[in-house]
């Protein structure tokens, strides 16, 4: 876990978090907590207990915010949901892989070398199986 503080009068600071080569970032400010990517679903009690210690709790989280549709950034975005009763913000163009548990939704038919070193990465992290969900906001 690393945090860092900013520079400006707003007083928020960013703190990361690395599980099995996959990075989330907390922003926290003086009284709320933004989460951008949730990790793999297999990582969960792990990202859970590095949320509370952060102070992170369901009254303090106001917002998930998935950057991309795979499963490394969304594993555990509906339980987190759920949990803290924060609501999920994603691109339109990823929100089939989410709803349909579909990795491939979006994506070219030829992989390139990124794609099988995600589906290698993904096979170690149980084949990125998470809940599948609707996001609340479509970016």
């Amino acid at each position: 876990m690393s945090e860092k503080n900013s520079k400006n009068s707003s007083s928020y600071s960013i703190i990361t978090f690395s599980f099995k080569g996959v990075n989330l970032y907390v922003i926290k400010t003086e009284q709320n907590y933004f989460l951008i990517d949730t990790g793999f679903a297999s990582m969960r009690n792990k990202i859970e207990k590095a949320l509370n210690t952060s102070g992170c709790c369901s009254k303090k989280l106001k917002l998930i915010i998935i950057t991309n549709g795979d499963s490394d950034h969304t594993g555990n975005a509906k339980y987190l949901r759920d949990k803290y009763d924060a609501p999920i913000a994603m691109h339109a163009s990823d929100f089939g892989m989410v709803e349909q548990g579909n990795m491939q939704y979006n994506r070219k038919s030829d992989p390139d070398k990124s794609q099988v070193y995600f589906k290698v990465l993904t096979l170690f992290n149980h084949l990125g199986i998470f809940d599948k969900f609707h996001p609340d906001i479509l970016l």
